[in-house]
Formats: structure tokens, C-alpha cells, sequence
């Protein structure tokens, strides 16, 4: 005879503890001899186990009149009609219940998962009308429960393993709502503390997929028998494209009826037969062929193989996951869960399955557009609710666009030229609201330092170290986007940064008197550009052409020749086509040594310089100033 204990003892197996008759110490002996409800037990933990209940409903029961005692009136209630019952012909008894052997005779396993979850509830919490469980559990009936539960598993597994061969959908089925209640049991054995039986089988939807992954990699081990007029290669293939097309029509007729939609069933095949066949091909690839073969396979992969999906039963099923991959994400989002994360990084997986099926489908490409579009209108109401895993899920996001945005670069021949030039807006557009919400508290942190920079402390000496300084505590909070997103971020930044300095300096609240305070502020202008990107650089920045537009402007600050300041203003114009007439004229207005007349001629320069815009980046165009 065996105690089930939760506590410590002797005799350990495997996470699950038992004792020989244990005192009453355990919170769920104490609550069954107390008669009290398992997990009620003071100083117990609170068992809440979510076992399936088997228990039938209590039997309608037959109300009388009754009599009011206040009007003494008769008020009837519930009367059965029994009109219906013939004293010559009473009504047949109900058919007995099917027992454990006898449901999974006729593969009823969800019914037979049920029995068997009522007989350890018995055993280890307790039975129906909240009796508690024994006191002393025998071993024959642990032994017995662990037994049939074995050969229940196997019974699941092999009928998982027959889906694709002489299926019985009502078995698959059953199969499918055997796991559901399995895995709600589970999640009643992790309240309890994780303390399920060791002959207990967990993790029941890992061990389907892996169940079904084998099932599909068996079957394209063995492909259809090929024709005898080709190589063997060519043979190998084309077999393994008959076999795919075939189970995946079989997946979408019978298959996917017995499983509940959310599980997305077709969308796992699907990703499970690609994987498969890719790693198949690359095998071949790499075998080494001769001309014929590799000619052959290169048809194949970049013409025959996208045609295998184009039966429109598959295409809708690949077309309905990918808005489901976004549904999932938002789920997540509302939820308040955070994205997983890869090497300190935050990573979705939308873009890659949604990838992932366009590499498989190349109908109805007309709504990728739409999910684009969907895709940048989840991020909008993530940005806009601006929740406590909203920075997260945008971090994550910003993955996701780099990895659309190099998909349509580089399979640009998937997509008409107007499909492929309105999903990089959208994704141009993603990218610069997922960097605006994420450095416009930046910003909004550094108003202070920023007002520091050009005061006449700023001439005596540079405080630029406090910007630094400040930005250096903002950089924590803009880590956890992939590597190169995350130098895009700081790219960004470093571009903002520049862009607020060039536009203070240019505001004209620092006059410049003398050569002597124009050579200071020159100096301090060119350090701070030099600071600026050391700082930016270290943490990831590639854009060194800033420094260069800052480094440009002190020395139009420095010079003191007319004739030379004539030809800087006439290099920068050149270098950066977006230097305007309005920016020349802030700046010079900083020296004060200058006439009105020095002004203008000095500005007039910059219209006899050629605009070539498209050979440099925009910077002076993001310097507003009046």
C-alpha cells in the first residue's frame, strides 16, 4: 500500500513522491480526513487540478405541488407528463457504459482519456460530491492506471502516425480532443506544482508535431515510383513533388475537418513538407551533377515547384494563414506578452513564415499589398496605445521589415514592378513611425542639454558633454532589435542628433563679434562634430558623412577673407544640394563682422553651383530654420 505525498520523503521517482504511510502532515491527507475540499487545508498549496469531468449529470429530479404556507395556494412545478409511459411497455433501461478496453476497442480515445483522468482523480484528489481522495493508494491500482495509460498513448500515436493512410477521421478525431484535455490536465498539474505521476506522458503538442514531422519525412523518403525514362535525380524529384501535392490536398480534404482551426493545421503541414524538400534538394545540389541534371533542377525549383501549390483549395489555405500569422502576433501583443527573444534580441516570426509561404505560393499575389497594409496598421495601434510591451513588439517589428524588405529586393521577379513598389512604401513607412516612437522620448529627455549647447558658456567652453552624457543613458533603452536594425536605430539617431545641433546653431541666439570669438566657436563646433561621431560611432553608427556637414559650417565660421568664405559656401552647396540660400544667411548672420552687402554676395554663390541632388543624402533639409 502506497501514500500519495506531496510533501518531502524517503522515496523519490522522478519529480512524483510517494511514502509508506505517511502521517497526516500532507495538506491533501489533512483536507480528506478533515473532510474538507483538496487544497483548502491551511498552509497547503491550492490544488485546482483541471481534470475533465466524467461525472454524468444528476438525474432530473421530480418536484410535487407544493403549497405556499403565506395563501395557501398550489402552485405547480416542473410536473412530468407521463401520458407518454404505457404501463404495458415501461421504458427501456439505458445502455451500460462502455468500459476503458471497450472504448479503446473501437478507438474512442478522447473517451478513454476521460476514464482514465476519472480514475486518477480518484486516486490522487479526490472523487465526485468532493469526496477526498484515499488515504492509501494500493499499488495494483497505480500499476493498473499507468499501464493502460501507456497503451492509450500508444493507440494516440499510432493514429496520429496513420493520418495520411486509410484515415479514420472519427479517430483522428478523438485523437485531437484527447490532446486538448491532456494538455488542460497538465496545466492542473503545473498549478498543483508540477508534481504529475512519472508514468504520466506531458507535452502532448510537441509530440505531435514531432510525430508528424517523422510521418512526413518518411514519406518523402519514399516518393512515388518514377518513370523509368528519367535519371534518377530527375526521377527522386519528381516524386517528391507528387508526393507533396498529393498530401497536401489530402491534408486540406480530410485531415484538416478534425483539428480546431486555431492549431492551423494545413499552414504545419505546409511548412513541414517545404523544410523537407529544401533540405532534400540541397542534398542534391551538393551530390554533384552533371549539366543535364543541374539544368533540370534549376527548372524545377524556380518553375515546376511553385506550380504544385496552385490548386486553389491550397492557395486560399496559404493566403488565410498569413493574415492568421498577424492575428497571432496582435493576440500576443493584447495579451501584454513580450516577443521572444534571440541572442538579448526581440524576433517575431511574421516575416519569415509570412516569407515562407510566398515562397510556396505565387497566386493571388495582389493581396500581399493588403496584408502589408494590415501589417502596418497593427503596428500603428501597437504605437498608439503605447502599452508596456509596445516597445518591444516594435523592436521585434523592425526585424520583420528589414527581412520583407530584402525578400522583395531580392525575388523582385516574384511581383509585378507596382505590387513590389507598394509594399516597400508601406515598409518604408513601418520603419520610420517604429523609429520615431522609439526616439522621440530621446529627444524628449535631452530638451535641457540642448539648450545648453550655443550659450555664451558653450562659447567659453563646449558643453556638449552633457548631451553626451545624457544620450549615454538613453542607449539602454534602445537595445533589443537585431544587430543591423539596431545600427539603422542608432544611425537614425545620430542623424536626429546632428540635425537639432546644426538647427540651434543656426536659430542665431550666439553672436559672434570679433575673429576671436568666430575662431572659438569654429573650434568648439568642429570638436563637437568630432565627438559627436566618436560617441555614435562606438555604439554602432555608420553615418560619418555628418560629422562632415558640421565640420563645414565651423569653417564658413572661421574664415575671415571674403573670396574664401565665398568658396566654402560654394563647396558645402555642392556637397549637400539641400543647403539652402535661407541656411547660408543664418550663418552668416552669426558673424557679425559681416555687412548686409558681404551677405549677399556670399549668398548669391550658391546659385551658379549645379544642383545634383541624387548623388547625397539629405541633411540641410531637415534643418528648418525662419
Amino acid at each position: 500500500m502506497f501514500v500519495c505525498d506531496a510533501s518531502d520523503s524517503p522515496q523519490k521517482h522522478d519529480g512524483f513522491k510517494w511514502s509508506t504511510l505517511a502521517p497526516l502532515s500532507n495538506p491533501l491527507r489533512k483536507a480528506a480526513a478533515e473532510k474538507k475540499p483538496p487544497g483548502k487545508a491551511a498552509g497547503g498549496p491550492k490544488l485546482n487540478l483541471k481534470f475533465p469531468k466524467v461525472w454524468g449529470p444528476k438525474a432530473p429530479q421530480v418536484r410535487r405541488n407544493s403549497t405556499s404556507t403565506t395563501d395557501k395556494r398550489t402552485e405547480p412545478q416542473d410536473i412530468p407528463d407521463l401520458t407518454a409511459f404505457s404501463a404495458s411497455a415501461p421504458p427501456a433501461p439505458p445502455p451500460p457504459a462502455l468500459t476503458f478496453e471497450q472504448h479503446l476497442s473501437a478507438l474512442h480515445l478522447s473517451e478513454a482519456g476521460r476514464l482514465l483522468l476519472a480514475r486518477e482523480e480518484r486516486l490522487f484528489v479526490g472523487g465526485p460530491d468532493d469526496k477526498a481522495p484515499p488515504l492509501e493508494v494500493p499499488s495494483g491500482d497505480v500499476d493498473a492506471l499507468a499501464a493502460d495509460r501507456q497503451t492509450l498513448e500508444e493507440a494516440v500515436l499510432q493514429t496520429l502516425r496513420g493520418s495520411l493512410d486509410q484515415m479514420d477521421a472519427d479517430a483522428l478525431k478523438s485523437a485531437v480532443t484527447f490532446m486538448q484535455q491532456e494538455d488542460e490536465c497538465d496545466d492542473g498539474w503545473e498549478q498543483y506544482g508540477g508534481m504529475a505521476p512519472p508514468w504520466r506522458l506531458r507535452g502532448w503538442r510537441q509530440l505531435h508535431d514531432e510525430t508528424l514531422r517523422s510521418l512526413v519525412e518518411e514519406r518523402m523518403d519514399a516518393p512515388p515510383t518514377p518513370s523509368t525514362e528519367q535519371s534518377s535525380i530527375q526521377a527522386d524529384v519528381h516524386g517528391m513533388g507528387r508526393r507533396l501535392r498529393r498530401d497536401l490536398l489530402l491534408v486540406a480534404e480530410r485531415v484538416k475537418p478534425c483539428y480546431p482551426s486555431h492549431l492551423a493545421i494545413c499552414q504545419l503541414y505546409a511548412t513541414w513538407y517545404h523544410h523537407c524538400i529544401s533540405i532534400r534538394l540541397r542534398r542534391l545540389a551538393d551530390f554533384g551533377l552533371d549539366d543535364r541534371d543541374c539544368t533540370f533542377l534549376l527548372r524545377w525549383v524556380n518553375d515546376y515547384y511553385p506550380q504544385l501549390l496552385q490548386e486553389p483549395q491550397l492557395a486560399r489555405e496559404l493566403t488565410t494563414y498569413v493574415g492568421r500569422i498577424l492575428d497571432q502576433a496582435q493576440e500576443a501583443w493584447t495579451k501584454g506578452e513580450e516577443p521572444p527573444k534571440e541572442d538579448g534580441c526581440f524576433v517575431s516570426p511574421t516575416a519569415y513564415d509570412v516569407i515562407q509561404v510566398r515562397y510556396r505560393i505565387t497566386v493571388q499575389l495582389s493581396c500581399l499589398p493588403g496584408k502589408t497594409i494590415a501589417f502596418r496598421t497593427f503596428q500603428a495601434q501597437v504605437i498608439k496605445r503605447n502599452k508596456a510591451n509596445s516597445a518591444a513588439f516594435v523592436k521585434a517589428n523592425l526585424g520583420c521589415v528589414a527581412q520583407f524588405r530584402h525578400f522583395l529586393s531580392t525575388q523582385s521577379r516574384l511581383f509585378p514592378e507596382d505590387v513590389r513598389e507598394g509594399c516597400l512604401s508601406v515598409l518604408s513607412d513601418m520603419k520610420q513611425s517604429a523609429h520615431d516612437y522609439l526616439l522621440n522620448p530621446v529627444h524628449r529627455n535631452l530638451k535641457l542639454c540642448y539648450r545648453k549647447l550655443f550659450s555664451q558658456e558653450w562659447l567659453k567652453k563646449s558643453t556638449l558633454v552633457l548631451l553626451l552624457s545624457g544620450l549615454e543613458d538613453e542607449m539602454p533603452q534602445l537595445q533589443g532589435s537585431s544587430e543591423s536594425c539596431h545600427r539603422e536605430l542608432i544611425g537614425q539617431l545620430h542623424q536626429e542628433v546632428s540635425v537639432e545641433y546644426a538647427r540651434r546653431l543656426l536659430k542665431g541666439e550666439l553672436r559672434l563679434k570679433d575673429k576671436q570669438q568666430q575662431q572659438q566657436a569654429a573650434d568648439n563646433v568642429d570638436d563637437d562634430a568630432c565627438a559627436l561621431h566618436d560617441f555614435f560611432a562606438r555604439h554602432g553608427s555608420e553615418e560619418a558623412w555628418l560629422q562632415k556637414a558640421l565640420s563645414m559650417m565651423a569653417e564658413i565660421l572661421k574664415l575671415q577673407d571674403l573670396p574664401a568664405i565665398q568658396c566654402q559656401v560654394a563647396s558645402l552647396g555642392s556637397d549637400f544640394p539641400d543647403f539652402s540660400e535661407k541656411h547660408v544667411m543664418s550663418l552668416l548672420k552669426l558673424k557679425c563682422s559681416l555687412t548686409k552687402e558681404d551677405r549677399m554676395n556670399i549668398q548669391a554663390v550658391l546659385a551658379e553651383i549645379p544642383k545634383d541632388c541624387g548623388r547625397s543624402r539629405p541633411f540641410f533639409s531637415f534643418v528648418l530654420v525662419k
